[in-house]
């Protein structure tokens, strides 16, 4: 069970808890019978939210969160956990989408970074980044390539759109990791109009599928002159699913 579903479930328990005070605190009248209703719709979302909360901390993890390791706060789509990170290595500096599976079958997965248009600041010569991650259950690696900026970016925090979409050929199978990451949509890129209603919050269910945003700042090193390189794929660590345990590669 995931964090966000924790989160829902405590929420329920706090409102569910304050409606069932406030009804049991006013004295029905006769025929009134709508009070009882909403005592006992109220107690009975307090108590199913706290079963399934207490029934979510019995679970445990089968395979370790790695990527918190990597990044603390990161993204996921549908059961593919990963995180954006500049980096320099060797003095060369890269581009690095680290990401773990949190489900035991291999998934296939699109990522999208594009820079998000603010005032007065120009972000055409930025590339835009749509990278294919496929990866077996439970494992955790990174996608990385060569990169570099323009030097009149040096210093600047860039704001960039993230998406994504993730599928299970075979399904996804049994969950590994409870643990889920900021919920991505699956564009990039939003026009006017879905920012509009982005802004109002007047569908829920386009609020779920809208990009996420972050803020990067990237290293000094990775100023020079723009270039974009190859994408290449590292497998960190694999998940041995005949026995439960992991795996490290040698």
């Amino acid at each position: 069970m995931g964090q966000s579903i924790r989160s829902t479930l405590g929420a329920l328990i706090v409102f569910g808890g304050l409606a069932a005070c406030l009804f049991w605190a006013v004295q029905p009248v006769q025929g009134e019978s709508w009070i009882w209703v909403g005592r006992i719709i109220s107690l009975g979302i307090v108590i199913i939210a706290g079963a399934l909360l207490i029934y979510s901390k019995m679970l445990k993890n089968k395979a370790p969160d790695l990527l918190a390791k990597v990044c603390p706060n990161y993204f996921e789509r549908n059961g593919l956990c990963f995180a954006i990170v500049p980096e320099v290595i060797g003095g060369q500096s890269k581009i690095s989408i680290y990401y773990q599976n949190r489900y035991e079958h291999a998934c296939e997965t699109v990522v999208w970074l594009a820079p998000t248009k603010v005032a007065f600041k120009d972000v055409s010569e930025l590339p835009e980044f749509k990278v294919k991650i496929a990866c077996e259950g439970g494992e955790f690696g990174k996608m990385f390539c060569d990169f570099g900026l323009p030097l009149h970016f040096k210093s600047e925090a860039i704001l960039w759109n993230v998406a994504a979409s993730t599928k299970y050929p075979g399904g996804r199978g049994k969950l590994l990791r409870l643990r889920d990451g900021l919920r991505v949509g699956t564009e990039a890129k939003i026009s006017a109009g879905q920012e509009l209603l982005r802004f109002i919050g007047a569908i829920a269910h386009f609020h779920s599928e809208k990009p996420a945003r972050i803020y990067i700042k990237f290293p000094e090193q990775m100023f020079s002159f723009p270039h974009l390189g190859e994408w290449k794929q590292e497998t960190i660590w694999k998940f041995n699913a005949a026995n439960l345990n992991s795996q490290k590669l040698a």
